[in-house]
């Protein structure tokens, strides 16, 4: 068989552009018909249904040579009945066409078969009323089992069956090229023409490119395929930039397949069936596209119709595109299958709908690799009305994926059409990578979900600022995540977030295996490294935000890595759920879920010019104070891409609907105030003149409240003041003024019971349900009870870890609120917990919210040391949560803490209490401490300890203490129960204090600072103290009893229950043996007022009938042991020998055997005194 490479090459050498007809270039080989070899004349070749020979419906032709040049035309005629023209080239040269191919025959499908190879130039062009199947097959395969070859035979069938494959008896396929115009300059177009765009609308012409009837099929069926097209690089580099379209099928399809083998290509409805080995390469470049839209109009046009690709390697590169975009009928499918699938500089996929219609449906699929850099998928919802489609489904299967350079996949819900689905599946890996983004959304008018994303690799790496993501910006829910991975990487500031902006619910992140199939399925491991490298579910609005479930054997994050929930809005933080066989966090890695006031400002410049110097600072919503806005007069901005200046008028209207009806008409800096969101809450909105809106913030923070003032302002507005120190003021807009701080805090069920009370100006009630389940707080300004603005709770954390949870440094839990209601709680459940290195776990609250409780379990032991926490602490209104541990050994040294505090002074919220129950022990030493505290009018918390035994040492403590310097809250009750012994060293302390408590008549004899300790064996003191004292004011100190331990032992230790103005407390002791050195204390007074008492319980023997006394005469040691060396080295040299635990003497300059030692010993020195 001939050469078929080498002939194209030369063809391509002599170029499309000098294409003359310096012989006749459509010439009939007289193998078909009766005319014989014929050399028809152009430039229009008139080719009659006589030069070939009908049989059925078939039409046949067979050309010796068939060219078309450029401004020539070849029109195929005949009777009405043909319904196929099937044309063959026989010559062995490829077919060169750069003009027009067409046919007369109404409704017939065209042929053209030339094993040599196909050229279609820049000029082609097809005037058909059917379809255009061009090959270069070796033979066409008719669904009658009968051929008809390309190489003409004697005796040749011709069938009258319709066409069904096209087949191929080597690897040696002729190669098909389809030439645009190449690389465009702004000189094409005339001086009147304002852009590219317009120059490409007016001249349709420019680059016509292959195209049929709606609802027909272009089938490009051959060796290797090359589509160059023609496009344009606009300076702002936008991405859409080809001129015409290479193939276009409206509403119909097309078929590009590749082969290299011997093989059939049967075409279907779903595509192609290649039944090849080897397949060709399929390349589109320089802005060749394929478009398969309806040629309707965007109001009454119909859908869009399919591509199929089929090949071994498939290339999309610079600038091309594929589009399947229907506006209001269905879409069909763009399926792409090859071993290998590249899409790179800027090549696009789009099967968006723009209409009622649902959009296109896009599956890649490769044996191999799957890489897109730099390009995009689209499969969006583009219809902002109630009627509109639904985005089309994005799947992508291969045994490497890559994703990078800036590349995006998915596509946006505008309307009320849900966006499309994406689904990603890696055999080996998926890498995405650069800037890259998976993402989905549901835009500010959609009132559907965006499209779920769904992604599954034995091998995930997520890096390099690249991002998987799913938002909701108005009333429509964000989509899902899932991710079923073996193990899983994100790396260099790689993101997985699902986001709710508005109304809308935030959707929810699922990690697991990469069994989809298993509800149970643990991914082997899930690595979060690097800052900004982080799994995120929050809300931005009044809207939920999601939850993120992480079920892995290993999970680690290194390096400021964090997994969060938040909400900065009315909205709720989801939780998050961790099932982990083995967790480990460290360089300031955190899990946090938070509820936050949002972070917006007030700036104050002097000018406009100094506008420019806090530009940088500015987010949206940020506003700027304008001392001289113009002619002295001051004036207000509004930060959303750039400074606006807000009018004084303020117009007023129902909802969203009637606010964007106003958008195209609104002038920049106009405020419109909405009154109710969706979520029945009003918002204030400034047009930026464009026909977007921003909204000013509920919340912001200023230096001084005229700022605020200068800005409108809604009911139950708050700012934050805050002073040099860092202390934070918060005021409340009652609709008439500021109301500074909160007086009292009131918590109800209801609104029944708020309005039952009996509230003064500044009081704050929180209602846990104010409607609908809502927890709401209102504040009171004299005369009614004002909704007033807070942020929603933040979510619970749940850790399940089969094994070992490590944290170490600066690595946290924690959960937050800055402006809700409640924290949210953490549950932590581990085989063995280890905290070292400053790595904490926190729920704390700021405002009128409470902190949430910890509680950690563990089969194990729990470790803090080395600086780290465990700590629920507010320092506004609310309470501290209550922190609960449950293990069989805890371990705190080197200043770890276990603490619940009320850190405000003033009125502030109580602490929490502290239970910690221990099946074997607590041992405690270097300064480490368990302890409640309160700095203000709010109580300290309880703290209860149940436990085999517990030892302190080094100075560590457990104490419970009130530090206002007046009126301060009560110390807590510390209660200890351990089933052996207590033991105290080493400047080591029980306590409970108050500075200045509240008088006696107003505090709850209950939370006085009372302590107790219940030891089965032994209660210990060496240089120690148990205390509870009152160190001013008139509350009396705290009663100690300490019961029924075999041994109480004072050695140098301290038992006090001392008051300054009340009553020294009460000190009760109940023991089988009570010891004391004559440098111990215990005592029970107060410097102003009565004294306390002291009683001890314990049998009164005299214990010198027990004693043996020692003979006046003593034995000489000489005779009873050998005299070492060194006794030897002197005369008359007093000695004094200890023998060794086996009764053997221990030479003086040999190393000495030990002291004895208690068998549980854990802490230095702790029985140095027994």
């Amino acid at each position: 068989m001939k050469k078929k490479y080498t002939q194209l090459i030369i063809a391509v050498l002599l170029g499309m552009s000098i294409l003359v007809s310096v012989h006749a270039d459509v010439v009939t080989d007289g193998t078909i018909g009766n005319t014989g070899a014929l050399s028809l004349q152009g430039p229009v070749y008139k080719i009659k249904a006589e030069y070939g020979k009908q049989a059925g419906a078939n039409l046949f032709h067979s050309f010796q040579r068939f060219n078309i040049n450029t401004n020539e035309t070849a029109t195929f005629s005949g009777p009405a009945s043909v319904q196929n023209i099937i044309s063959r080239v026989t010559g062995g040269e490829a077919s060169r066409i750069d003009g027009t191919l067409r046919s007369e025959i109404s409704g017939a499908d065209v042929y053209l078969l030339n094993p040599a190879g196909l050229m279609f130039g820049a000029n082609a062009r097809l005037d058909l009323s059917g379809s255009f199947y061009m090959s270069t097959a070796d033979y066409l395969h008719m669904e009658n089992n009968e051929r008809f070859y390309t190489e003409s035979f004697e005796n040749d069938i011709l069938s009258v069956a319709t066409p069904a494959a096209f087949g191929f008896l080597d690897n040696d396929a002729g190669m098909i090229s389809i030439e645009g115009k190449g690389e465009l300059s702004s000189d094409i177009w005339e001086e009147n023409e304002e852009s590219w765009r317009d120059w490409r609308n007016n001249n349709p012409d420019f680059s016509p490119g292959l195209a049929v009837p709606e609802g027909e099929m272009i089938s490009v069926i051959g060796g290797d395929i090359e589509i160059k097209g023609t496009f344009f690089v606009p300076e702002s580099g936008i991405t859409d930039a080809t001129v015409g379209s290479n193939l276009n099928a409206p509403g119909g399809r097309v078929t590009l397949a590749g082969v290299r083998s011997a093989g059939e290509v049967k075409l279907t409805e779903t595509g192609s069936d290649v039944s090849a080995e080897k397949l060709g390469d399929i390349t589109m470049s320089r802005g060749a596209k394929i478009t398969v839209n309806s040629s309707g109009d965007d109001d009454n046009g119909s859908g869009a119709g399919s591509v199929f690709i089929r090949g071994g390697m498939f290339v999309l590169d610079k600038f091309s595109q594929i589009e399947s975009s229907p506006n209001h009928e269905n879409g069909q499918e763009i399926a792409i299958r090859a071993d290998n699938v590249f899409l790179q500089n800027r090549g696009r996929i789009d099967g968006n709908t723009d209409g009622t219609g649902n959009g296109t449906n896009i599956t890649i699929e490769a044996s191999e690799t799957v890489k897109i850099s730099n390009s995009e998928i689209k499969n969006g919802s583009f219809w902002e009305e109630a009627d509109a489609g639904e985005g089309g489904t994005l799947s992508i299967k291969a045994k490497d994926i890559t994703i990078t350079e800036s590349s995006g996949l998915g596509g946006q819900s505008y309307g009320a059409g849900k966006g499309g689905d994406i689904n990603i599946e890696g055999s080996e890996s998926v890498h995405i990578s650069d800037n890259a983004t998976v993402s989905t959304s549901a835009l500010q008018y959609s009132t559907d979900r965006a499209g779920n994303i769904s992604i599954c690799a034995p091998s995930l790496t997520i890096e390099t600022r690249a991002k998987i993501e799913s938002s909701s910006e108005g009333v429509g829910t964000s989509g899902n995540i899932a991710i079923h991975a073996g193990d899983m990487q994100l790396n260099s500031s790689g993101e997985i977030s699902v986001r709710a902006r508005e109304t809308g619910n935030g959707g929810n992140v699922t990690i697991s295996g990469h069994d989809p199939a298993k509800d149970d399925d643990f991914a082997d491991s899930v690595i979060l490294t690097g800052q900004g490298s982080v799994i995120r579910a929050d809300t931005t609005g009044s809207g939920n935000a999601g939850t993120v479930s992480i079920t892995a054997k290993n999970l680690s994050l290194k390096d400021n890595a964090s997994v969060i929930t938040s909400a900065s809005d009315t909205g709720n933080a989801g939780n998050i759920t961790l099932r982990i066989g083995n967790i480990d966090l460290s360089g300031g890695a955190s899990v946090v879920s938070k509820s936050e006031y949002p972070d917006a400002d007030i700036y104050t410049v002097d000018d406009i010019e100094a506008l420019d110097e806090v530009a940088d600072l500015a987010q949206d919503g940020d506003m700027a104070i304008v001392q001289d806005a113009g002619e002295g007069i001051p004036g207000s901005f509004i930060w959303f891409w750039e400074w606006i200046p807000v009018k004084e008028q303020v117009a007023s209207v129902a909802n969203l609907t009637e606010r964007d009806d106003l958008a195209d008409s609104a002038e920049a800096g106009e405020v419109v105030r909405v009154e109710d969101l969706g979520s029945g809450e009003p918002a204030i909105f400034v047009s930026d003149g464009w026909g977007e809106w921003v909204r000013l913030k509920n919340v912001y923070t200023v230096s001084d409240i005229t700022k605020r003032e200068a800005v409108v302002a809604l009911p139950g507005d708050v700012v934050q003041t805050v002073s040099e120190n860092g202390t934070v003021n918060r005021l409340t807009y009652t609709g008439e003024k500021w109301i500074s701080g909160y007086k009292n805090l009131y918590t109800v069920a209801n609104i029944t019971g708020r309005d039952s009370l009996s509230a003064q100006t500044g009081d704050v009630a929180k209602v846990e349900d104010a409607g609908d389940g809502i927890a709401k707080s209102f504040i009171y300004d004299g005369e009614k009870w004002i909704k007033f603005y807070m942020t929603g709770n933040a979510g619970t954390i749940t850790l399940n870890a089969d094994d070992t949870v490590a944290l170490e440094d600066d690595a946290s839990f924690s959960t937050a609120s800055t402006g809700g209601v409640h924290a949210g709680m953490i549950n932590l459940d581990a085989g063995t917990l280890k905290l070292s290195d400053e790595a904490f776990i926190s729920s704390t609250s700021e405002a009128i919210g409470d902190a949430g409780m910890i509680h950690i379990g563990s089969e194990g032991t729990v470790t803090l040391e080395d600086d780290t926490a465990l700590t629920t602490a507010t320092s506004g209104y609310g309470k501290a949560g209550n922190i609960t541990l449950e293990a069989v050994r805890f371990e705190l040294s080197n200043r770890a803490s276990v603490l619940s505090a009320s850190k405000s002074a003033g009125k502030g919220g109580d602490a929490g209490t502290i239970s910690i129950h221990a099946l074997d022990a607590v041992y405690m030493k270097d300064n480490s401490s368990v302890s409640t505290s309160t700095q203000g009018e709010g109580n300290a918390g309880n703290i209860s300890m149940d436990v085999a035994r517990i030892e302190l040492g080094n100075g560590a403590s457990v104490s419970s203490s009130s530090n206002a310097a007046e009126n301060g809250g009560t110390a807590g009750l510390i209660n200890i129960s351990a089933k052996d012994a207590v033991r105290l060293s080493d400047g080591s302390s029980l306590t409970t204090e108050a500075v200045n408590t509240a008088s006696p008549d107003e505090t709850d004899d209950k939370m006085n600072g009372k302590m107790t300790i219940q030891a089965g064996d032994l209660l210990y003191l060496s240089d120690s103290e148990i205390t509870t004292s009152v160190k001013s004011g008139q509350g009396d100190g705290g009663d100690i009893e300490i019961g029924n331990p075999q041994f109480v032992i004072l050695n140098h230790g301290k038992i006090k229950a001392n008051a300054y103005e009340g009553q020294g407390g009460s000190i009760h002791i109940v023991s089988d043996q009570f010891i004391q050195s004559s440098a111990s204390i215990v005592s029970a007074s107060s410097q102003l007022g009565i004294d306390g008492s002291v009683e001890i319980d314990a049998p009164d023997e005299d214990v010198s009938g027990g004693l043996t006394i020692l003979p006046a005469n003593f034995l000489d040691a000489a005779r009873w042991m050998k005299t070492p060396c060194t006794a030897r080295t002197g005369e008359k040299v007093s000695r004094f020998v200890l023998t060794g635990p086996d009764a053997l003497s221990s030479v003086f300059d040999d190393l000495q055997p030990s002291p004895p030692m208690w068998p549980d010993m854990w802490l230095d020195n702790s029985n140095k005194e027994e």
